[in-house]
């Protein structure tokens, strides 16, 4: 953008029109004087919210404009939180000390950390049966509510991003993971919602990142096979009246150990084939 008065230029530009959260972007600000004098001008700029400058943030800055002179500034950064560009609009701005200000900006896109091109996203709410009911070899991500009712759905050798808050719900159904791990996105998301008549089954996957891994409130159960659940704050949560009342029986098979809950008692089967009882008290795991 021009200012035909004192003859300025200002130009803003970015190194791209579409960027990941916390990738690093480069920003481009361009000052030009095309009058015959030096000038002394001030340049600023002003970044979005979410934006975190890498390094040394230039500006303000007062230049003594040389004519016919140019003047280039670079500002690497990154974004924390994903935003449209009418949510990233950064503005540069030019004064002369006058009564000339001239300005110019550009924006920028910014997708998820886990985004990529291609991945099949589950928008907020998804119901699954609307889908299908097998999948393969494939990158997800779960916007909001993916609710799994009245089928069976199996995910084998994939990877499935959650946003934030995020929910799985099993209503009705039986979820099967095989190879497949469920982690968050860039912030942890909800948990696995185990409901009516619902199972969860797992071979050599991995649940993370969320408050509750596998919140078991109704009957059905779950078998854990040669899988992790991690980093999560609850790994499997089950009310006590929902365990006496409700569940079948849940397996767990944890290193050398196969865990058993039925009624109220935990069966513990070491490798040894040696069994122990225990009253159940204790109704959340961390395995």
């Amino acid at each position: 953008m021009s200012e035909c008065n004192d003859c300025f230029t200002i130009t803003k530009t970015a190194n791209t029109t579409s960027i990941n959260a916390y990738d690093t972007i480069t920003y481009t600000i361009t000052v030009t004087a095309n009058n015959g004098s030096a000038q002394t001008v001030t340049v600023s700029d002003l970044f979005p919210n979410n934006f975190y400058v890498v390094g040394v943030n230039p500006f303000p800055a007062t230049i003594n404009l040389a004519a016919q002179g140019i003047q280039i500034f670079t500002v690497q950064g990154y974004f924390t939180a994903t935003n449209g560009c009418d949510s990233t609009y950064n503005l540069a701005t030019l004064t002369n000390g006058g009564s000339v200000t001239i300005k110019d900006s550009v924006c920028v896109e910014v997708n998820t950390t886990c985004f990529t091109p291609g991945m099949t996203i589950f928008p907020d709410p998804t119901d699954l049966k609307t889908i299908g009911s097998t999948f393969a070899n494939d990158t997800f991500y779960v916007a909001g509510v993916l609710l799994i009712e009245n089928m069976s759905a199996t995910f084998t050798n994939c990877v499935i991003y959650c946003a934030a808050g995020a929910n799985i719900i099993v209503n009705l159904a039986t979820l099967t993971l095989n190879n497949t791990n469920i982690i968050a996105c860039d912030s942890m998301w909800k948990e696995i919602t185990l409901i009516a008549d619902a199972w969860i089954i797992t071979d050599n996957s991995n649940i993370e990142d969320a408050h509750i891994g596998i919140n078991h409130i109704g009957n059905g159960g779950f078998k854990i096979q040669n899988s992790n659940i991690t980093n999560n704050v609850i790994g499997i949560n089950v009310p006590l009246d929902s365990l006496l009342q409700h569940t079948q029986y849940i397996w767990l098979c944890s290193r050398h150990k196969i865990w058993i809950i039925k009624q109220n008692l935990l069966l513990i089967i070491l490798a040894n084939h040696h069994m122990d009882y225990y009253p159940l008290q204790a109704y959340q795991w961390w395995i």
